[in-house]
């Protein structure tokens, strides 16, 4: 006899969690019996499980499926989704309640008894989908995995499924937001103590579901801990996610601007939309044998989809915890600054450089003791760049991240009042200095924020001290030369990232920043900056890259040309040779080939500024002398007749500053 496949799972709620599971299925599997026709007592098998309720301890959930059909007293809820049977358990005036929609938050499992639930995995289903149904395999036992497998798999999680009327014929672009709310409404309810607040959350999402909680996320960042404290927490207690086959560029219908699943998307959608594009240090990205709606349909726990989910989830449980923990660590302390990178130069995309990023985190990962990372190589080689996507990437790994201009003295100092304007900001009584402090007193600025970076507990801040390029040496005899060991934290806590041009500065661990290798990354930052199409297949764009030798400043000179002006990439190809000729010619000492390709391209823009205003190349020139800081009218404006004639033409009146400028 063939098996018979299993049929359609229902919710009951209202079950008192004050009898014992056994006790409870024996009433529940009563109230059933009541209610079958006299040929479904034999013809139907009752399968129930309790499970504890995600929203009130005093009460239990079960799921409920049936083997051979489903029995007519609730065929109802299988016609209209959207209702609900009640029945009476015993001589009890207790309600049950029957439903098929699931709809809020359903848990799956108990999880071990005698140990502390891990995280809690929430999974959000997408358009026209069913919050149990969308997760369920298509075999004949119908396997739902994410409560017969990770039940086994991760016994410690609190997995949860999250249901809404997805149905698409009431649902237009304006109720995507309605969606974030109904989910931010059902969270405050299941997360609504300190300890389910801080513990970690993986969600699950599939389609149109990662919109919603991309909504609800946002929300979540914007909300402050007054407002909502579960609100608030959200984006601490996130760990990761699981995303299978996110729209996140959209899936809108053109003419009626609805959200809407079509015919194509129903078995397919764009890997390009799929994607966050992020690096693959933060994006796993995994391909599926299967169309968009079998992708999260796993029968078997070999499947390869399943086991790549669930190592992914194991992973999150191992990972997770400290992390998390260290987040409301922080926070709870007054230790966590908003991340900022105001004031540094920072480009739209950053290319390359996977290795380096990886091995700086590792240098710097630990138990929070003191980790420093040098970062030494050419001028234009990448360093600050590399800094800044560092930050960038892994600024969730930090309570601060403070940038320092070290340069000289006075630039560094100037940092450490910015960093204290900022911890002033968010916690105005700790550094206990005034307005006039921080501008005047810039001494006792650094004291007191290095006072505050070496507190107790105070362990997992990043500070990235760029243009270290004039260190105290025994072989620099310099009077301005810093000494960077001075200004440190006293405490031995914290990671720094130092960028300098010397390969003598010895603090940590040392990393050469190289040129680009690959001739492929140096075209991509050519059509980046240049922002031209097709150079990868173009010859002359390979020559020019080739030429340039893998360093970005001077690649990135080339491209901000070729953006500017319409020359055609052989004719920049050209004028870059016959620069270089006219550099040996007049320079022939210059041998350095870096030094050539950065000259070069230097040269080319600014023989072009020259051509355009001969006012604008005496002002570049003059501005080399300079840091790179704003220059100003009323700087420049005197009446000293000794001036050159471009100096008293440019600052004669605004117009003629700004046309040079």
């Amino acid at each position: 006899m063939a098996p018979r496949k299993k049929g359609t799972v229902f919710r009951v709620t209202g079950l008192p969690a004050s009898q014992p599971d056994d006790k409870l299925n024996e009433a529940l599997k009563a109230v059933i019996d009541d209610n079958l026709e006299e040929d479904e007592q034999t013809k139907l098998t009752v399968k129930a499980a309790v499970v504890p309720s995600c929203y009130n301890n005093d009460e239990n959930v079960a799921l409920v499926g049936f083997l051979g059909g489903v029995p007519a007293f609730l065929s109802e809820l299988t016609a209209d989704p959207l209702g609900g049977w009640q029945g009476e358990m015993g001589d009890t005036d207790i309600s049950l309640d029957f439903d098929q929609h699931f709809f809020g938050f359903t848990e799956l499992y108990t999880p071990k008894p005698g140990s502390p639930a891990t995280a809690d995995i929430i999974a959000i289903t997408g358009l026209d989908g069913h919050a149990y149904g969308s997760w369920r395999g298509k075999g004949n036992l119908g396997h739902m995995w994410l409560r017969k497998f990770l039940s086994k798999d991760l016994p410690c999680c609190r997995t949860m499924i999250y249901g809404y009327n997805s149905k698409l014929s009431t649902h237009g672009v304006n109720t995507i937001m309605d969606y974030g709310r109904g989910l931010i409404e059902e969270l405050k309810k299941v997360r609504n103590t300190e300890e389910l607040r801080e513990r970690p959350m993986f969600f699950i999402s599939h389609s149109f579901g990662g919109i919603i909680l991309a909504h609800c996320l946002v929300k979540a960042v914007q909300t402050n801990e007054d407002d909502h404290p579960t609100i608030a927490s959200l984006h601490r207690a996130t760990y990761g996610m699981l995303l299978f086959g996110i729209p996140h560029k959209g899936l809108i219908d053109n003419e009626t601007r609805r959200w809407e699943r079509t015919g194509d998307f129903f078995t397919k959608l764009e890997a390009d939309s799929a994607l966050l594009h992020l690096p693959d240090y933060t994006e796993d990205k995994i391909p599926l044998d299967a169309d968009h709606s079998m992708m999260v349909k796993f029968d078997s726990p070999n499947n390869r989809g399943y086991t790549s989910a669930r190592d992914k989830l194991r992973q999150f449980e191992k990972d997770a915890p400290s992390v998390v923990a260290a987040r409301f660590w922080t926070q709870r302390e007054g230790f966590s600054v908003v991340f900022s990178l105001s004031g540094v130069r920072d480009i739209e995309r950053f290319v390359a450089r996977e290795a380096e990023l990886v091995e700086i985190h590792r240098e710097l990962g630990g138990d929070g003791s003191r980790q420093t990372v040098v970062l030494h190589g050419l001028g234009g080689i990448g360093k600050t760049q590399l800094s800044v996507a560092y930050a960038k990437r892994h600024k969730d790994s930090y309570s601060a991240i403070f940038w320092l201009n070290i340069k000289d003295e006075d630039s560094l100092k100037q940092s450490f009042a910015k960093i204290a304007r900022q911890i002033s900001r968010e916690y105005p009584s700790t550094l206990q200095l005034s307005d006039v402090d921080i501008n005047e007193s810039l001494d006792k600025v650094v004291d007191a924020v290095k006072a505050w970076l070496s507190r107790p507990n105070n362990t997992r801040w990043l500070m990235i001290f760029d243009n270290y390029d004039n260190p105290k040496l025994p072989i620099n005899s310099d009077a301005t030369a810093v000494d960077i060991r001075k200004i440190l934290p006293e405490s031995h806590q914290g990671s720094i990232i130092i960028t300098t041009r010397s390969s003598q500065v010895k603090i940590g661990h040392s990393m050469q920043i190289r040129k680009l290798s690959d001739v492929r990354d140096s075209l991509e930052i050519l059509s980046n900056v240049s922002r031209r199409e097709g150079l990868r297949s173009d010859l002359n764009a390979i020559m020019l890259a080739r030429g340039l030798d893998g360093l970005p400043l001077a690649l990135a000179t080339a491209g901000a040309y070729l953006d500017q002006v319409p020359v055609s990439l052989s004719d920049y190809l050209r004028l870059y040779k016959q620069s270089w000729v006219q550099l040996q010619k007049s320079s022939p000492e210059l041998d350095s080939y870096e030094d050539r390709t950065l000259y070069s391209t230097w040269q080319i823009s600014f023989d072009h500024v020259k051509q355009q205003n001969d006012i604008s190349a005496n002002l570049l020139r003059f501005w080399a002398y300079f840091d790179s800081q704003d220059l100003w009218l009323e700087l420049l404006q005197h009446s000293d007749l000794n001036d050159p004639e471009w100096v008293r033409e440019l600052t004669k009146d605004e117009v003629s500053f700004h046309q040079a400028d």
